[in-house]
């Protein structure tokens, strides 16, 4: 038989790895109620999450019609703006076609005014210098002074016009 004293120290050493696995018991459940408080916590936060991005679904879903109208209007007046910067640029091209033709003719009723003014000179001064009137008569069309300065002038007058629609930036 055991005494009584084994027996004490039995039960002592049971009272030991009771109070030893008490411990431990009481770490662990600390521990998993911590990892339970933290999983509640992420719960939550997800849950918060969750109902962000339902809201911000709903938000989108509720304005996307507006913002594909917004695109529609951006993409109309796009192409009215090119539309208008395509006939800008075909007006700029003809007005720059009918400066040209404007220049040559102005120049070619410069050199008519010229051999024009030749010919009075030399009548004036009852020389003709080598020259055959009947040719430069012939040259200059038999246009007057008067009527090609009259054209001059027409010629003149359309070009200030065609200037004035030309961009004054370079």
């Amino acid at each position: 038989m055991k005494t009584l004293q084994a027996i004490n120290e039995e039960i002592l050493q049971r009272i030991s790895h009771l109070e030893t696995s008490s411990q431990t018991n009481v770490k662990t459940l600390f521990n998993i109620t911590k990892q339970i408080s933290g999983v509640e916590h992420l719960h939550s936060s997800m849950m918060e999450l969750l109902e962000s991005i339902e809201t911000i679904e709903n938000k989108v879903d509720y304005n996307l019609p507006t913002i594909q109208r917004e695109i529609s209007k951006l993409e109309f007046g796009v192409a009215q703006i090119n539309s208008t910067l395509q006939v800008v640029n075909e007006t700029r091209e003809s007005d720059a076609n009918y400066l040209k033709s404007t220049v040559s003719t102005l120049a070619t009723l410069q050199e008519k005014v010229e051999a024009n003014n030749i010919i009075m000179q030399a009548l004036r001064n009852g020389r003709s210098e080598g020259l055959s009137l009947s040719s430069q008569l012939d040259d200059s069309k038999n246009l007057s002074p008067e009527t090609i300065m009259q054209q001059m002038n027409k010629i003149h007058d359309s070009y200030l016009q065609v200037v004035g629609k030309l961009p004054n930036g370079k």
